[in-house]
């Protein structure tokens, strides 16, 4: 199987190039916006407002993942706050609970390696950037293919700032997908771009009922196939 260092590894990588990804995407919709005479300075604030915290999360894990006593400082204070809220959840039945940090240490040491490696090829990371924006583009384009279904179709530059900014704000949701605000800040911001909010309201609600289901429906079809293949007990000789 994969190590769980290999595979916290490979979602910041997914990280860095899903939001290089739409960095570029939103560029290029900034621009197009620009060009046709659509780009006001509430789109221009809150586009800058989404690279910059793109730009800043990367900043954040590069400047964490390049200092090695940060990341056992790192550790020793996870394991800290853990033990303490242990202590509080138990009513201090269980006073201590994690004796050490060495292995959550160990854990952030083997990331360290993967960055380090990666930082030496570079090239490594064209492929996830170039999914990232393909991946990007693809959610727009599904958003823009509501509206035009609807009779509707819209400029397509708006949809992907809206796209960005209610992605940033399902993060503090914790509704799946961030299902409910996801929804409020993406036609909130279409309409604030000229788009007729009826439209915008069976649009965005069509797309994200779509986009749950086949995630729910191809999440079982996934989980089923790796039961029966990984799931079934070991044959006991006889």
């Amino acid at each position: 199987g994969i190590s769980v260092s290999k595979s916290t590894s490979a979602q910041l990588v997914r990280i860095v190039a899903v939001s290089g990804g739409f960095a570029i995407v939103l560029a290029i919709a900034v621009l197009s916006m620009l060009l046709d005479g659509s780009l006001n300075r509430w789109v221009s604030l809150l586009s800058a407002a989404l690279v910059a915290a793109a730009f800043i999360v990367v900043a954040i894990m590069i400047f964490i993942l390049e200092r090695e006593k940060t990341m056992t400082k790192m550790a020793r204070g996870m394991v800290k706050i853990t033990n303490g809220a242990i202590r509080v959840l138990t009513l201090g039945r269980v006073p201590k609970k994690i004796s050490s940090a060495q292995p959550l240490a160990l854990f952030f040491g083997d990331i360290q390696a993967d960055y380090r490696t990666i930082r030496r090829k570079k090239k490594l990371l064209l492929k996830p950037l170039l999914w990232g924006v393909i991946f990007s583009a693809a959610d727009v384009a599904m958003f823009y293919a509501a509206f035009v279904a609807l009779g509707h179709p819209v400029n397509p530059a708006p949809i992907a700032v809206a796209f960005g900014l209610a992605g940033a704000a399902s993060f503090f949701m914790v509704t799946p997908g961030g299902a409910g605000l996801y929804e409020v800040v993406m036609i909130g911001f279409l309409t604030l771009s000229g788009v007729d909010p009826r439209v915008g309201i069976a649009a965005i609600v069509l797309t994200r009922v779509v986009l749950m289901l086949g995630t729910i429906i191809a999440g079982y079809y996934f989980y089923q196939q790796a039961i029966m293949k990984h799931g079934r007990k070991p044959k006991s000789s006889v």
